[in-house]
């Protein structure tokens, strides 16, 4: 039932974002800015409340910072999200991500990255990763097209666990961005199985479709698929999406 369900949304997907369609961000648009640039950042928040009969409080926020200098980029990506309603909570989770690239050639690139999050709703605690791998691609005016390939550890810890579980896992991703001014079509797609029991995989999708207004300000539409084919835990639903509208304020 799950992965019929994955796959009728990856085709919804398809038809409702152009090309190939939550906590992850596309960076992608960032890396292409960062070659003109040299230094770029995005900031994306959200505030709700509600009292009386009703009571309401939601927060989100997302931070990316990025710097190319030589042969040297490097980025940062922290988010967070907490929504709580008539004092039951809804929502909390939050997520950092840095990682560094070194160029060796006109296509060739080596990475390093990190990342943490916690997830209340999927049982996470912590989970931790470090990676590094070549990457590999092409970026034009109007195409730019990469695959990506790392070694990756993975420490997860649960609800349930009183020890973080260690996996070591494949990262695979390829990325796709059209640029047509005034819009920007960006999507990512992340496989990371298991090394030792290929059964056990990650599936992230993250879609975006930005529309410049100015020259700092932008509207992006954000979709996002997660799949994991062995949950953190029994009472944990495989498949997680969301789509996000957005403004976006960039320096």
């Amino acid at each position: 039932m799950a992965e019929s369900m994955v796959r009728w949304i990856l085709a919804f997907a398809v038809v409702a974002f152009p090309g190939v369609c939550l906590a992850q961000v596309n960076v992608e648009p960032l890396r292409a800015r960062l070659d003109d640039a040299g230094f770029a950042s995005q900031f994306d928040g959200s505030l709700s409340t509600k009292g009386g009969n009703k009571q309401k409080l939601a927060f989100g926020g997302d931070a990316l910072v990025g710097a190319k200098s030589g042969l040297h980029l490097a980025y940062v990506n922290v988010a967070a999200d907490y929504e709580r309603q008539n004092r039951v909570i809804q929502e909390e989770d939050a997520f950092g991500h840095a990682r560094y690239n070194l160029q060796l050639g006109s296509w060739f690139w080596w990475e390093l990255f990190g990342q943490m999050e916690m997830d209340r709703f999927r049982r996470i605690v912590r989970r931790d990763l470090v990676g590094t791998g070549p990457r590999v691609g092409r970026s034009g005016e109007v195409l730019s097209i990469y695959y990506g390939t790392s070694y990756m550890p993975e420490w997860t810890l649960t609800e349930d666990d009183s020890a973080r579980r260690l996996v070591h896992r494949w990262n695979n991703y390829t990325s796709l961005m059209i640029r047509a001014a005034p819009m920007t079509v960006s999507t990512t797609v992340y496989l990371q199985p298991r090394f030792d029991a290929f059964r056990d995989y990650h599936l992230l999708v993250v879609q975006t479709l930005g529309f410049k207004i100015t020259k700092v300000l932008s509207s992006n539409l954000t979709g996002e698929i997660r799949y994991e084919s062995e949950p953190p835990a029994e009472d944990v639903e495989p498949l997680d999406y969301a789509v996000t509208n957005a403004l976006r304020v960039r320096f």
